[in-house]
This record gives structure tokens, sequence and C-alpha cells, in this order.
């Protein structure tokens, strides 16, 4: 497949062999003066992944496509709740998830808020791009931002620019709505379970001040509440919050409720919002069910929805409920035949394993079956959670195990 610089000017693909080292190297020595790399035998590519005009272009349109996307699927869920769409499309969102948070989510004030970063993570194949999952708090800002600043040192020609993550994000957070007359000052929150992260939002926190916006990485435990609002070191008042810690986690997080206050009173901005039905890889079977199909058509249009349709592997939910005699699995066959019963599946032979199960593993909320070439876990009897937030995908055209 034709890889090749996009932009007029760039580099040759080709490097001499010291020049390549020596790219490398200093790349390395990038990461590793800013706390990114801690000196592991990593091999550190002399060149960035370089782009076809034709990848580079699907790329950039896919984002108003995504953005289309997280909107619908935004309003599906809050039509599901009154009924105007099936039920069962909100019941399967909120499993497993605690009921004040789902409260706190469903909330008039929040109703449109959505998330400011969505990134697809895209698989290469010989088709076209496949997106494995939507990710609205995803890791690799920071990183993504030191290596685009060092190879542009370097004269490679960085898709967005040099500094393009940095002052993306510092639009982004100037752009949140906030109490005036107080000035911008964010807080960007990293709890334990995401602190392999840490030194990268630290990173981040750092340009962005040199970009001239007040930005601090912290724990949850740093940040002070008062009636007025939340403040770090008792005296500095926070205006905006960047979440960098999974709902699921919300439990685990020291003074989430105060953070929520804060931000149901309007004293404080935050994004992503916590809407845990935004954050669910089970977004993927809403798409591919035949019921959603005239929703889906209504508010992305027919050109986005073939295109997400095509993009996103086909997903299903994993729910152990028997499905009637009269009735079959929408759009699941094996060598042809339709399926009525997840466990046929355990019945397949070595060929015919094409599906991969799975869902985040550190997660309470789910279910996990990654083993595609053991045994398959449904043999054994239905555990009583496993319709609360599991997926089978079929890995066929670039489906994943999360």
């Amino acid at each position: 497949m034709e890889r090749a610089p996009t932009l007029p000017g760039s580099m040759p693909t080709e490097l001499l062999p010291a020049t390549s080292r020596e790219h490398s190297r200093r790349v390395r020595t990038r990461l590793m003066e800013a706390g990114l790399h801690d000196g592991a035998t990593w091999r550190i590519s002399p060149a960035p992944f370089l782009l076809t005009s034709a990848d580079l272009s699907a790329i950039q349109s896919l984002g108003q496509h995504l953005q289309r996307f997280t909107l619908a699927l935004n309003r599906l869920y809050y039509e599901s709740v009154r009924g105007a769409q099936p039920t069962w499309v909100a019941d399967y969102l909120d499993q497993g998830k605690p009921s004040d948070l789902i409260a706190y989510a469903r909330m008039n004030r929040f109703r449109a808020a959505l998330p400011d970063v969505i990134r697809p993570d895209l698989i290469l194949t010989e088709d076209g791009f496949m997106i494995s999952e939507l990710d609205s708090v995803p890791g690799g800002i920071g990183l993504t931002g030191c290596m685009g600043q060092a190879y542009a040192d370097l004269g490679w020609p960085i898709i967005g620019g040099r500094d393009g993550m940095v002052a993306g994000l510092a639009r982004m957070i100037r752009s949140l709505p906030h109490e005036e007359p107080k000035p911008l000052h964010l807080a960007i929150v990293v709890s334990e379970e995401s602190n392999d992260y840490r030194p990268e939002m630290l990173w981040l926190a750092a340009r962005l001040r040199e970009a001239g916006l007040p930005a601090q990485t912290v724990s949850p435990e740093d940040v002070t509440f008062t009636e007025e609002g939340l403040f770090l070191d008792g005296s500095t008042p926070l205006t905006a919050l960047y979440r960098f810690f999974e709902l699921f986690d919300l439990k685990n997080i020291p003074k989430s409720e105060l953070i929520m206050y804060a931000v149901k009173k309007g004293r404080l901005a935050l994004t992503p919002p916590m809407k845990p039905w935004l954050e669910e890889k089970m977004a993927f079977a809403l798409v591919h069910h035949p019921a959603l199909e005239p929703f889906w058509t209504h508010e992305l249009g027919a050109d986005t929805f073939e295109l997400l349709h095509r993009l996103m592997p086909k997903t299903w939910i994993l729910d152990p409920r028997p499905v009637p005699p009269h009735a079959v699995i929408a759009g699941l066959t094996v060598d042809g035949h339709s399926v009525s019963d997840w466990k046929d599946l355990g019945n397949l032979g070595q060929k015919g394993r094409r599906f991969v199960n799975g869902a985040r593993a550190a997660c309470p909320w789910a279910m996990t079956c990654r083993k595609p070439n053991g045994p398959p876990r449904w043999r054994r009897p239905w555990p009583p959670s496993i319709g609360s937030r599991a997926s089978s995908r079929n890995s066929g055209r670039g489906g994943t195990s999360p």
C-alpha cells in the first residue's frame, strides 16, 4: 500500500542509515527529556507515519461524520428514555451503571453536552480504514504532541503543524463556557487508574501555560471545594476541568461528588461530559441494528450512515436471554446460516472462529470473552452480569478485541 508524504517540500521517504539512526536518537532523547520515555528499548521510527493524500483526506473528512454520529447517539439515548425510540436502547446503555450517575447525566442542563475530543482508533486495511473504537477520553495527546514537535524540528511536515496538538487543545479549552469575571484556569484531573498517562498530561499542561493558558495537571485529591467553587492550593479558583478519568472508575475518584456538584451549579466547565452512554463500545452494535436504521438514516443522512456502517465493524451485544424459536440474531451468520443462540458459536471449529468477544477488561461494567483460539467462555453457564457490557465483534474486516 502506497505511503508517501502529503505536503509540499516534505523530506524523502528513504533516509541514509546514519541519518535514520540520528533521527531516532534525537526523537528518543526528546521523549526522555520530557519524561515520556523511560529508556526502554522500543524501536523509534526515524520518520513520522506518512500518509497518502487520499488517506489524509479521508481522515480529515471523518471528523464531521463522527461529530454527527455522537450528536445522533446522544439524541437516540434521550429519545429511548422517553419512549420515542426503542426503550431497549437506553436499557442496554444503562446496564451496570450507578443509578445516581444515570440521574446526574440525564439532567436537562447537560442534555446538549458532547465530548470536545473524539478520537477514532483506526486500523489500516487493504480496503481502507476501519474504526475499532471511539474514545472521548483518549490517552496520547501529550505524547503525540511531543513527538510532533520532535519530528517537526527534524524537518518533517506534521499534519496540523508543529504545535497542532497543543494549539487545538488550547482552542477547545478557551471555547468552554466559564463563570465571568473569573479568569480561565484549567485543571487536568488524572485519576490513579490513569496514572500511566500523568507524565504526558504534565507535559501538556506545561505547553498550555507556554501558550498563555493557565493549566495544571493534578490528582483529584488536590482539588478543594468551597461554596464559591473548586480551588487548587486553597486559593487558585478553577473555571475549567479536563476529565482524564473513566466513568466506570468514578466510585474510586476522590472528591468526584464535589466536582459533579460544582459542574451542576455552573461554577465549573467540564469536558468531556459525564455521559456514560457516549463512552460505550456497544454503540457500534446500535449502528448495525436493523431496527434503528431509519433513525440513523434520518439523523445522519444516507451518506454518513453508509460510511459509518462500513467503517464500524459488525458488532452484536451479547445478551444471555433466550431468543424466541422463530427468531434469529440479526445479521449474524456462520457459514451462511443464521444464528439463533450465542452458544452455537462455542461449537465452531478453528476455521470458523472469526469472532472476537470482549470489553474493557479492567471495567467492572464488563464481562470479557477474549480467547478466539481457546475454549469460548460461553460454554460455561452465563454469569448474571454478562449482559451488562459485552460485545461480540466480527473480526473478518478489522474487528478487534477492545
